[in-house]
């Protein structure tokens, strides 16, 4: 009996093994972004920006998605002279900003997607990604190692012609059992420019959510650290939180 039962849970280890030999790299990267992204989710979050001069920054966001990442809002709580500055993001790279104390709305131009998000390492670029990483890039699987002890595909992707992207290669380490991104890397010009790390993921549902991310620049020696601390997933979001005709108000 002991024999019949390891046999079984054998064949389904290797039919496991041989699903994944089927995926594509591109197909990875749509698993590991559908793993951790429900449909809707509001977040709290703590980001703390660590500069180069030893001396650091600590802000509270309140987020919403809908449809994936497909639509992203993020109003800032804490400290108070950026309360109330507010962020947009739709799929296809239309971001919209209002900042509070000015109360101007803008849309951020293609030229300025490189620029930081409130001085932090995140760029307007790497969160508009989030919802359209499979239709910019090309994808594959270069190689197997293991991160921080677990074992993951490594995947290399390169920018289709799309003179938004200003980032010519992406590596990322995903997760062979769970299919979650552990870690990206950025590169500009060939040269690795930051790096984000995922940790603390929590099962919720179907679903694997980070609760810890941290995305260090290589160049500049900062980092930004982000921890969740409250989160609801699947829950109702009126398309009206994304109308940025309504972010000044």
């Amino acid at each position: 009996m002991k024999n019949i039962i390891i046999a079984i849970l054998f064949l389904i280890n290797l039919s496991i093994f041989a699903d994944d030999m089927k995926l594509t790299g591109n197909e990875l990267i749509q698993r590991s972004i559908d793993v951790s992204t429900p449909d809707t989710m509001e977040s709290l979050s703590k980001q703390i920006v660590h500069f180069y001069t030893g001396k650091s920054r600590e802000f509270q966001i309140r987020s919403y998605t809908k449809d994936g990442n497909d639509k992203m809002f993020f109003v800032y709580l804490k400290p108070a002279r950026v309360k109330g500055d507010k962020f947009l993001f739709f799929k296809g790279g239309e971001i919209w900003v209002y900042f509070s104390k000015t109360g101007r709305k803008r849309r951020i131009a293609s030229s300025a997607r490189k620029s930081k998000m409130q001085g932090s390492d995140f760029s307007y670029e790497d969160i508009s990604m989030m919802s359209s990483m499979r239709e910019d890039f090309n994808s594959k699987i270069i190689r197997e190692e293991k991160f921080e002890g677990e074992d993951c595909y490594v995947v290399e992707s390169l920018p289709k012609k799309n003179e938004s992207i200003s980032y010519n290669k992406l590596l990322s380490w995903i997760d062979k059992k769970i299919k979650v991104l552990r870690k990206i890397e950025y590169y500009r010009k060939n040269e690795l420019e930051k790096e984000m790390v995922q940790e603390d993921f929590k099962k919720m549902g179907d679903y694997y959510i980070p609760y810890s991310s941290v995305m260090k620049s290589t160049k500049n020696d900062t980092k930004t650290e982000i921890f969740t601390e409250e989160l609801k997933i699947n829950i109702e979001i009126p398309d009206s939180r994304f109308n940025k005709n309504a972010l000044s108000r």
